[in-house]
């Protein structure tokens, strides 16, 4: 029931046709956040949340022998055994994996733009007196 547009000829590529944010229940159980002009969300501090989330594969990481182990065929590592046993599918260790990563990228990414803006605003009040960047106004020439 969502309407849909056309495709442009030059590009290949989709028209816009949303005017208003919606949120849709998908079938499966996922949920659609359709929100005009914006082009990706990104999970912001979820590390709890993915934890929560995927219990079972946070329960098996620990009988690993090493407590920086990265699940990568490492000697002592138990998610391997656990994929070739099928006590942990494959498929869901994926999107563990995967939204670990994103986790990751977006934290760094996070951080490295505070870090942006604490540096230009430090450049900003560089140039500035105590005294006029506390009242803003200029001195009278007399």
């Amino acid at each position: 029931d969502l309407a849909t547009g056309g495709i442009r000829d030059a590009d290949g590529k989709g028209r816009h046709t949303t005017t208003a944010r919606s949120l849709h229940l998908l079938p499966s159980g996922g949920v659609l956040v359709d929100n005009p002009g914006v082009r990706e969300c990104q999970l912001a501090d979820c590390v709890r949340g993915i934890l929560e989330l995927f219990d079972d594969v946070v329960q098996i990481a620990d009988r690993c022998r090493f407590r920086n182990c990265r699940h990568d065929g490492e000697a002592g590592c138990a998610i391997g055994p656990a994929l070739e046993s099928g006590e942990l599918d494959r498929r869901r260790f994926t999107n563990f994996q995967t939204l670990n990563e994103e986790q990751a990228r977006n934290a760094k990414a996070l951080v490295e733009r505070e870090e942006r803006a604490e540096r230009l605003e430090r450049r900003r009040s560089a140039g500035r007196s105590p005294k006029s960047s506390t009242t803003g106004k200029r001195r009278r020439r007399k």
